[in-house]
């Protein structure tokens, strides 16, 4: 099954729609490097940085002109605000912190891979005592449902299948969180589609867009 677009002939305001194409053109793009992974038996991880880069990108993006937009002119702010309002978490083990998550994908992977190649880099998100948060394509998530169609199909996520958790490192056994890029990508296409969908948050959306447009303007 191809991918699945997400719906916005609602959307009029050209910002925000030029805004959801592109984003949608990113998720196709994560959902065919999954793809094109799937029959890589040796390289089970391939495009691991490349799908979690594109899928940060999308959350600055959503950030910036959907919510909780440039208004809120510290980046880091709104890219935090939206994962902690809006990107779907269980409040439950072995999940982390949705806080801390927001502060760990910003500090921790966002950074490093925009500005660093992703090396490693102590940043104030880390806890004393924790190795480099890793990244993986599946983790926890069940043999049966380890291709991208199956997860783009899916209603509602296995609290089971955590986006971040803190695992043992094999190497030394320190502790480390783990981002699973499966899990981040079906969470941020649904925050994305609910978005869309939800009146009062579009409305605002418009009126900010034409606020910013006020300010660039003077």
């Amino acid at each position: 099954m191809p991918y699945r677009p997400i719906n916005a002939v609602q959307v009029s305001q050209p910002n925000i729609k030029r805004a959801i194409e592109r984003a949608n053109d990113c998720l196709h793009d994560v959902y065919s490097m999954f793809e094109l992974s799937a029959s890589d038996t040796v390289h089970k991880e391939r495009f691991v940085f490349s799908i979690t880069l594109v899928l940060l990108c999308v959350i600055d993006g959503i950030s910036c002109e959907i919510y909780p937009t440039r208004l809120v002119k510290d980046q880091e702010k709104r890219f935090k605000k939206l994962i902690r309002d809006k990107l779907y978490w269980a409040n439950s083990k072995p999940w982390i912190d949705k806080a801390d998550a927001a502060n760990q994908l910003y500090l921790e992977v966002r950074n490093p891979l925009v500005h660093e190649l992703a090396r490693d880099k102590m940043t104030r998100a880390r806890k004393p005592g924790h190795n480099e948060l890793t990244i993986g394509k599946w983790d926890k998530i069940g043999k049966t449902q380890r291709n991208i169609e199956s997860i783009d199909a899916m209603k509602n996520w296995n609290g089971k299948w955590p986006t971040m958790y803190v695992k043992k490192t094999s190497g030394d056994g320190r502790p480390c969180v783990k981002l699973n890029t499966a899990a981040l990508y079906w969470s941020v296409k649904r925050m994305l589609e609910e978005l869309v969908c939800d009146t009062k948050v579009m409305e605002y959306a418009v009126v900010c867009q034409d606020a910013l447009a006020i300010l660039e303007a003077e």
